[in-house]
């Protein structure tokens, strides 16, 4: 009889549909690498090893998604696994004991406990009597919202036993990884993260919206339905409506206090309020006062904002009188804490720069700090580096007669100084001052030109003095327009505040109301005297315009409202171009430019040193010269920027012009190079990056 031609079949074993989910989630996975390899370790069973890991950790911090991770190792080490979800059986202790009591059954068995908040009533009974009748051999990892109770971590029998751990957010490295493996498009990178930080379930619910979007132009904000599943997702249901009003509150502050409590909600117990935040998984315990996670502190107020906006209002009005009145009365040793307070509320600080909860106020590595005797030296050698040896004299008359007037900015690595602030106060003309500090001499002729003082008041004179190496460290800019902020709003705010600027007014100075007054002061090279006189307009007019902005209601999509955001930063992008074309013969100063980090970021640039500002600058002068209208242009901006080294009139002259006609050329080409440098800056963040991208299991 004749065979078949052809193989003959051979037996396979199924691939199971588990198997698939479990290669899949390893794909999916990133970060945790050290809760990864102590759970290994424990799976080792080396002698001396934990045998119980707690996890704690806010909601949406990755929690199950470790667990299910821990779940697949063990199974590949040969294990017999266990998991038990109490979330399906909350509020049934007896239920909650049978279904632990099933890893009774197997050998060198693992026991995942997750969502353990929903049983924590039972965590006496899983301490004290289930687990010390397991084998030796077997694991158990609990993981919750709430931390261990101090009778775990106090009992010194469990010490060697066990190991507590918090779990965070993901780190930046980690976030991005993810992103990309959730097929998020790049350009799209910076807005999530500013969004979700390194929280895994906001970056998950962030590619997810956007994956099924098809617009990818502009920057991205959270839409109400994923801001609503995040709520749900992170918060548990609040107790009252004034409980619920309390967190809004806590996630609208940089820090929250009972004082702060009392003062927002003077109807309703403050003391009873703040010890229920202070007991949420997802509230922090700061030096200042309660805080809440960047992620939580976003959702909950987009969240209040769309809902209601009539309370949000009403919450950040409340909010804002208390912490102006508490900047107003502040001693110098609190007036720096209470000014950040009301900059993180008002936004008086760029949104992707969180102004930090506690510490010395670091920022970027850097903190304020008073004049010592013992940092003179320091302090002079900055004042050389930065105005040269002719500069320093000056200082020096200031640091014996007024040292109080100086403060110091200091790396939080080693204490070095790297920048200083000399702020004086001075009340009346003084001929020695004055001839000693030809600032301090133009200021005093401003003021007598515009009227003398009122008895009572002073003004403010203010340098700072950065050394080179340090110019590109924001965090000095930063804490330097704090101290502005705080000037500004002091009960002991000056009549008139000036300040000594290199080149433009740069725009959070023009925002606060500051002036050049067309004085020059030679200090190595030339600074304009600035100034602001604070009777003709009350700092609290600019509170006011921001209360506008940031309680009016949001447009129904969120993305416009993001564009409109971005618009708003404008004339910083454009006074940056300015400052960049004046330091054009300037590496030093052009290294600190924000434009280099600005269009660097949004892809306009291919590195970030002043020789690749330079290029990009120049070619946006160079097609000044491809159209007839704009070439004029073009040939009054080289002569001054790239190839003058005189005055604008000598360079008029050399050009020909009337001075007038040279003017309005120059201030033309000028506002021309920063519309196409907007503009490319724009097209770049909008597209497309091109960047490349056995054992028994039992689930009960």
């Amino acid at each position: 009889m004749a065979q078949p031609t052809g193989t003959c079949p051979v037996s396979r074993l199924p691939v199971l549909l588990a198997d698939r989910l479990s290669a899949a989630r390893r794909r999916a996975f990133v970060g945790r690498a050290s809760e990864l390899a102590a759970f290994r370790e424990v799976l080792a069973g080396e002698a001396g090893c934990v045998t119980v890991l707690f996890l704690h950790g806010a909601g949406g911090v990755g929690k199950s998604v470790l667990l299910r991770r821990f779940a697949d190792d063990a199974v590949a080490a040969g294990r017999a696994v266990v998991e038990l979800d109490c979330q399906t059986i909350a509020g049934r202790p007896a239920a909650f004991r049978a279904e632990a009591s099933q890893v009774l059954g197997h050998d060198s068995a693992v026991l995942l406990v997750d969502a353990f908040e929903h049983c924590q009533d039972e965590e006496a009974w899983l301490r004290d009597t289930f687990l010390p009748r397991l084998p030796e051999d077997t694991v158990v990892v609990i993981a919750g919202r709430q931390p261990a109770s101090p009778q775990w971590t106090s009992d010194a029998a469990w010490a060697d036993l066990m190991r507590v751990a918090r779990l965070d957010d993901l780190g930046t490295a980690d976030a991005v990884e993810l992103l990309r493996a959730c097929g998020m498009p790049e350009e799209r990178h910076g807005s999530v993260l500013r969004f979700a930080g390194g929280h895994p379930l906001a970056l998950r619910l962030a590619a997810e919206a956007i994956t099924r979007d098809d617009d990818h132009s502009g920057e991205w904000a959270p839409a109400p339905e994923v801001i609503s599943t995040l709520l749900a997702r992170l918060l548990d249901e609040a107790p009252t409506p004034v409980h619920r009003r309390a967190l809004e509150i806590c996630a609208h502050t940089l820090v929250t206090t009972e004082e702060l409590l009392r003062a927002v909600l003077p109807e309703h117990d403050a003391a009873a309020l703040f010890t229920w935040l202070r007991c949420l998984p997802f509230v922090e315990h700061g030096e200042h006062g309660l805080f809440l996670r960047d992620v939580l502190r976003g959702v909950l107020g987009a969240d209040l904002r769309w809902r209601d906006p009539e309370g949000f209002a009403l919450v950040h009005q409340r909010l804002r009188t208390h912490l102006l009145e508490r900047v107003r009365s502040a001693s110098p040793a609190q007036l720096m804490a209470r000014t950040r307070e009301l900059i993180h509320l008002c936004r008086l600080h760029r949104p992707e720069r969180p102004v930090p909860e506690s510490g010395r106020h670091a920022v970027d590595g850097t903190y304020e700090d008073d004049f010592r005797e013992e940092d003179r030296d320091a302090v002079l050698g900055v004042a050389a580096a930065d105005r040269g040896a002719e500069f320093v004299p000056v200082i020096e008359f200031w640091l014996d007669r007024l040292p109080e007037s100086v403060l110091t900015y200091r790396t939080t690595r080693d204490g070095r100084i790297i920048a200083f602030l000399q702020r004086l106060r001075l009340v009346e003309p003084a001929a020695e001052e004055s001839a000693a500090d030809p600032a301090v001499a133009a200021a005093w002729n401003h003021v007598a030109e515009a009227g003398p003082l009122a008895d009572g008041e002073h003004i403010v004179v203010a340098r700072q003095v950065i050394d080179p190496a340090a110019r590109g460290v924001q965090g000095i800019t930063d804490l330097l327009s704090w101290r502005q902020v705080a000037e500004a709003f002091h009960a002991d705010r000056p009549a008139w505040s000036f300040r000594l600027v290199r080149g433009s007014t740069p725009a959070w100075l023009t925002r606060w109301g500051f002036s050049d007054t067309g004085t020059v002061v030679p200090e190595g090279i030339p600074f304009h005297l600035n100034a602001r006189d604070w009777r003709a307009g009350p700092a609290e007019e600019l509170l006011v315009c921001l209360d506008q902005r940031l309680c009016v209601r949001p447009e129904r999509n969120p993305a416009d409202h993001a564009r409109a955001t971005q618009e708003s930063r404008r004339p910083e992008f454009d006074a940056a171009v300015k400052d960049a074309l004046r330091c054009w013969h300037s590496p030093a100063e052009l290294a600190a430019n924000p434009l280099l980090r600005d269009l660097a970021l949004a892809g306009g640039l291919g590195g970030s040193s002043p020789d690749t500002l330079r290029a990009r600058l120049a070619e946006a002068i160079h097609q000044l010269a491809e159209t007839a209208r704009t070439v004029k242009y073009h040939r009054v901006v080289t002569a001054t920027y790239l190839n003058g080294n005189t005055t604008q009139a000598g360079t008029a002259e050399r050009l020909a012009l009337p001075f007038s006609t040279y003017r309005r050329h120059l201030t033309a080409g000028v506002q021309q190079i920063c519309d196409l440098l907007w503009r490319s800056r724009t097209r770049a963040e909008h597209e497309p990056s091109h960047l490349p991208a056995g054992p028994t299991r039992t689930r009960l």
